[in-house]
């Protein structure tokens, strides 16, 4: 067992601020009481370390809350979207044996046995409540989109969150004067990436309501898709911007110097889920490429094809308390798409 991240920045930085949500303002000591009470109930319903919560839902300062909270628990966060009934069982078969506790926590009602309740304004001070972080135990599972088959879960150590969030914060500056906006879901790796770059960097992190033109108030740092940055450029508002991670296809050379007449960086960025987001990354420039190889990651090609190694990359693919490793013998993991150097 070792000190939480959250334990680290409440120690540090006690009274920094640590989180923007709708309703309030959190510092780093405040944040930490609130999550930790959320591990306490969460434990009074028989969560420990190892065990699977499943946490449905979009964006919300509770989510977190419960994510974090999972993390001071040792416990494993199973993050998925809203959906119908019959695909939710679906994943719930994938996590957890017949017969298994299931924990499912959920923000609106969910029709789904065994539901773990939080009332985040009648949470208890925690009494005497076992710390299970640990860096190098499953964390977290995300559920890939299923374009290429059957959706599948991908299983993460904190450790290997971190090593993403650290290779790319050495290349993207993000510091603990920094707020970035947590535009992306956290059911998606790329919005846990985000939560993992801020408890890193020790900054503050921004939890909206959905409307970007309000949520993007009072950010540095935000990741987008071209289309969310053109509609910000073009609205008449005041942004407090200076650095963009933009994903999804060729950003116009133009949206980016539009973008740094007003002091913004734009950096374009090539991941995916099993290699805990971003693998590359570069300022965007007028050469089409996917960046450079960030530290922590290696890329290598095969007769044009991709295969990825690193500290990043998950530990595997989760089925009912069974992991398959990814990597093929030498380590590597076959991304299948295709590629070339520059």
């Amino acid at each position: 067992m070792c000190q939480s991240p959250l334990q680290y920045w409440a120690l540090m930085s006690p009274d920094c601020l640590a989180l923007m949500a709708p309703s309030r303002q959190y510092t780093w000591s405040e944040l930490h009481q609130v999550v930790q009470s959320c591990a306490y109930t969460l434990a009074e319903q028989g969560v420990k370390s190892s065990s699977v919560v499943t946490c449905v839902g979009k964006n919300s300062a509770e989510l977190l809350m419960v994510y974090l909270a999972c993390m001071e628990l040792g416990a494993v966060c199973a993050v998925t979207m809203p959906q119908p009934q019959s695909s939710l069982r679906d994943k719930l078969r994938a996590l957890y044996r017949d017969g298994e506790q299931q924990y499912v926590w959920s923000l609106e009602p969910c029709q789904v046995d065994a539901t773990v309740y939080l009332d985040f304004n009648a949470l208890q001070q925690p009494c005497n409540l076992q710390q299970s972080y640990k860096a190098d135990a499953l964390t977290s599972i995300i559920f890939t989109s299923g374009s290429m088959g059957q959706p599948k879960a991908v299983a993460h150590t904190n450790a290997q969150h971190f090593a993403s969030a650290q290779g790319l914060l050495e290349c993207f500056q993000f510091t603990a004067n920094d707020t970035w906006l947590l535009s992306l879901p956290l059911y998606h790796v790329s919005g846990l990436a985000i939560v993992y770059r801020w408890l890193q960097a020790g900054g503050s992190l921004k939890v909206g309501t959905g409307d970007l033109l309000q949520d993007i108030q009072n950010v540095s740092h935000a990741s987008l898709v071209a289309t969310q940055l053109s509609r910000l450029l073009e609205a008449n508002i005041s942004l407090h911007l200076t650095h963009v991670l933009l994903g999804g296809s060729h950003v116009p050379l133009v949206l980016s110097q539009q973008a740094a007449a007003k002091g913004i960086e734009t950096w374009l960025g090539y991941g995916m889920t099993e290699a805990a987001s971003t693998v590359s990354a570069k300022r965007i420039d007028a050469n089409y490429s996917a960046g450079k190889v960030l530290p922590n990651r290696q890329v290598e090609l095969r007769q044009g094809r991709i295969f990825i190694a690193g500290q990043t990359l998950a530990s595997g693919y989760y089925q009912q308390g069974e992991v398959t490793p990814i990597l093929d013998r030498q380590g590597w993991f076959d991304r299948k798409d295709l590629g070339y150097w520059l």
